[in-house]
């Protein structure tokens, strides 16, 4: 294969499949580098799923960004010459730079919000051999970690969903999810590896008539609306942050490119947020009045209430509510303020440009200084670093 002129904007070929939203992400990040320290020209086939195929039959290009979605990659990487850059996936190939999503914090960031909704009883569902374990197992292990019990629900088969329906994949699958969902404990989080292997656990809790999300709360991860939204309900979803992949993946190979060195270490990019609709939209809580107080901090949050408002609008006095929240959650109401507090901070900070004087009204702080000295004595750094830190970075 040749190389393209130098003369000319460098040719990129970018073989990420435009079938689903998470690389639609990555390409809106490799574009948005190349026009940010371009030009780049895009040369070759954009298909529904990357194939090998299509980059062996591109036209010359001079650098590489794929997502390795097959073992005939392997052969890319034999036969081109040129640098190149993977993305996605769980893990690196040898010798090839590699932008990926953060496992860990992935599991990490979904645990932490599905157990802040009360669920003591977890599962996990999706993927393939050969990607599934550390997302999934991470979460597991968080819940085993706190005490909890958490099923495996088996693989998915999304793939030949996609492919056939002769063989009735799809109906097979929630059959047998059928079978599994109706052993579980009622009051379960079920995480799942995306949001399309989140789709037949919702499919088969409908035919069984199990409440989602009262009964069976659902997270998948990739936040792409409309495979979210062909759900009933529509599916939460951790946004794993591929925007970012997409653009460091870019700037990786831009370095290449120049000749300059890279490390060949895996990047992984953190999460950004936890996207609620109504798969999980619910508080797996028996106390009454624990539900009803978190309510109110929930719609009140930006108001700068207090406990003393909590307790005003519910009517009872502070030991009782105390109490229940100990019993319930096992912490304070001020506590719970200030996580609510922390947790809103951090979406706001990841998702939008507000300044931190607007982030911190929002959040019902008092004063910015104050919002700053309490982020971070929560999360050990200040609010410009987490938005820093989580942010698609703008740097060459």
């Amino acid at each position: 294969m040749k190389r393209a002129s130098k003369q000319s904007p460098p040719k990129v070929m970018v073989a990420i499949g435009a079938g689903y939203g998470f690389g639609r992400d990555m390409m809106a990040g490799i574009i948005s580098y190349a026009r940010a320290h371009g030009p780049w020209e895009f040369v070759g086939q954009i298909t529904p799923v990357a194939t090998a195929k299509a980059v062996l039959q591109a036209p010359e290009f001079d650098g590489l960004i794929f997502h390795y979605t097959e073992a005939a990659f392997g052969e890319v990487v034999d036969r081109v010459s040129q640098p190149m850059v993977s993305v996605g996936g769980d893990g690196a190939i040898p010798g090839v730079p590699h932008v990926g999503s953060d496992a860990r914090a992935i599991a990490a960031m979904a645990f932490d919000y599905l157990a802040e909704l009360g669920f003591e009883c977890y599962a996990v569902y999706g993927g393939q051999a050969s990607v599934r374990g550390l997302r999934l197992k991470a979460f597991a292990e968080l819940a085993y970690g706190r005490g909890f019990p958490c099923r495996d629900l088996g693989m998915g088969s999304r793939h030949a969903w996609h492919r056939a329906t002769r063989n009735r994949q799809w109906g097979q699958e929630v059959v047998r999810l059928k079978r599994q969902l109706a052993q579980l404990e009622t009051k379960t989080a079920i995480f799942t590896w995306s949001t399309e292997d989140a789709r037949p656990v919702i499919a088969a809790c409908n035919e069984l008539g199990i409440a989602v999300p009262d009964e069976v709360a659902v997270l998948g991860v990739d936040d792409d609306e409309a495979i979210c939204e062909l759900a009933s309900p529509p599916i939460s979803a951790v946004d794993h942050g591929c925007e970012t992949i997409g653009w460091e993946a870019a700037r990786t190979l831009d370095r290449l490119m120049r000749g300059e060195p890279v490390e060949m270490d895996e990047i992984q990019v953190p999460p950004v947020r936890v996207v609620v609709r109504p798969s999980s939209d619910t508080l797996a809580i028996d106390d009454p009045l624990v539900v009803q107080a978190l309510q109110i901090v929930r719609e009140r949050l930006d108001e700068g209430i207090g406990v003393d408002d909590v307790l005003d609008e519910l009517g009872v006095s502070r030991p009782t509510l105390e109490h229940r929240f100990r019993h319930t959650l096992g912490r304070t109401v001020h506590r719970q303020l200030i996580l609510a507090r922390i947790d809103r901070a951090k979406s706001l900070l990841q998702a939008t440009d507000l300044d931190l004087a607007a982030v911190s009204v929002r959040c019902g702080f008092s004063y910015p200084s104050k919002f700053s000295t309490i982020f971070r004595r929560e999360t050990g750094m200040s609010p410009s670093v987490y938005r820093a830190s989580h942010r698609m970075r703008t740097g060459p």
